[in-house]
């Protein structure tokens, strides 16, 4: 169906002139069509759209017609209590209850379907004598109904059949109105867990991006990041070292050269790890309304960067003692004591691809669910994690 719309401007100035013209574009060996005004449409403010409906036919008997019916299938998703009958063709009013001898048109609604019938009216056939003019064969009904509240977000097709007085029906082509993807950002907030490294469990933040409420499967993108970071103390306990060696006198007597250390240490280190991850590939479906399952793969950067603060404490103790004799005390040759303090630091940035599962409770189409990921990271040490999310879907 062709749209077009004129403006006209006055050039005095006042209101401006708006005019509105369809036009069907069929090919022109089917006269008998339906066809509907959005082929496409928007899904997100559907209930405030309506979808306006033309079934065109002709009579290409040798005679003329008296009844006409005119069956169409009502789409999943429309409300047909909201039905409009816009114009008709032969122009004919509602038929009363009674039995009439003019022209009229009766509407039925029955089994999922709309029934337009004319009565006593005479629409001359194509090929009938003295019929010079083809538009007089032709005949129309242009209807409206709103979208239901509850429809779903499946293609709408309709079809009609059209029955000339006992003729075989003519079945038309369908009308699709098919919906626009439409795009439905939304916050995830999480908690990611792993159990084998648990320094590296962390709160994450991200965005979701996925199709306004699909009901067929569909591709996701995310991006998440998590940061994590906490300070360390270790102490280590004091100890002591004796090492004894044999060792030589400058007169060339071996002697046993003893040693005795107490080393002491404190130091207190900062781990900050901070992830992005980018899920490019994310397939999900929405079984119903509540419940929504995923798989896909991910790209996760990390940059890992610590620091450590350092206090060591030292004191040695050198003695030269008789190699025989036990009882002989040992000499006191050296005693000295010491300290070192100081910072290290260092960064090392990862990427890794991983696999993940996902598993949405919930208003899964549009609305706040909760989930859980299991993910498996390629080539880690540590591979598992489960995240555990809120996201929300507008």
């Amino acid at each position: 169906t062709l749209h077009l719309r004129a403006v006209y401007m006055p050039d005095a100035g006042g209101a401006a002139g708006v005019y509105d013209l369809t036009i069907p574009v069929v090919a022109s060996h089917d006269p008998n069509f339906i066809a509907v005004s959005d082929r496409r449409a928007g899904f997100r403010n559907l209930h405030r759209k309506k979808l306006e409906y033309e079934v065109h036919f002709q009579n290409n008997g040798e005679g003329p017609a008296k009844r006409i019916q005119i069956t169409t299938t009502i789409p999943e998703g429309l409300d047909v209590e909201a039905l409009e009958i816009l114009e008709t063709q032969p122009a004919c009013p509602i038929c009363p209850k009674t039995s009439v001898d003019y022209g009229c048109m009766d509407t039925t609604i029955q089994d999922g379907k709309i029934f337009f019938t004319f009565y006593n009216i005479y629409l001359p056939g194509s090929r009938q004598e003295g019929v010079s003019k083809r538009d007089s064969t032709k005949g129309f009904v242009r209807y409206r109904i709103a979208p239901s509240r509850k429809a779903k977000k499946l293609p709408l097709r309709s079809r009609a059949s059209i029955v000339f007085d006992r003729n075989e029906p003519v079945i038309t082509n369908f009308s699709t109105t098919r919906f626009k993807p439409g795009f439905s950002p939304g916050p995830v907030l999480g908690y990611r867990l792993v159990p084998e490294m648990s320094d590296a469990n962390a709160f994450v933040a991200g965005v979701a991006v996925a199709p306004y409420k699909p009901y067929r499967p569909y591709f996701q993108v995310e991006f998440l990041a998590g940061f994590t970071g906490e300070w360390a103390d270790e102490v280590n306990v004091p100890r002591d070292t004796i090492r004894t060696e044999v060792a030589a006198e400058p007169a060339g007597f071996p002697v046993l050269l003893r040693t005795d250390s107490i080393f002491q240490s404190r130091s207190r280190g900062l781990r900050r790890l901070s992830t992005f991850q980018l899920a490019p590939l994310h397939v999900r479906y929405n079984i119903n309304d509540f419940i929504g399952l995923g798989a896909g793969a991910s790209l996760t950067l990390s940059r890992e960067k610590w620091a450590r603060n350092f206090d060591e404490q030292y004191g040695v103790r050198e003695y030269w003692c008789p190699p025989d004799g036990p009882g002989e005390p040992c000499e006191l040759i050296d005693e000295r004591a010491g300290r070192n303090l100081g910072v290290e630091s260092g960064v090392s940035i990862r990427l890794r691809l991983g696999l993940f599962a996902d598993v949405q409770l919930g208003l899964v189409r549009a609305g706040p669910a909760l989930g859980i990921r299991p993910s498996y990271q390629l080539g880690e040490d540590d591979p598992f994690s489960l995240l555990f999310y809120l996201s929300y879907k507008f």
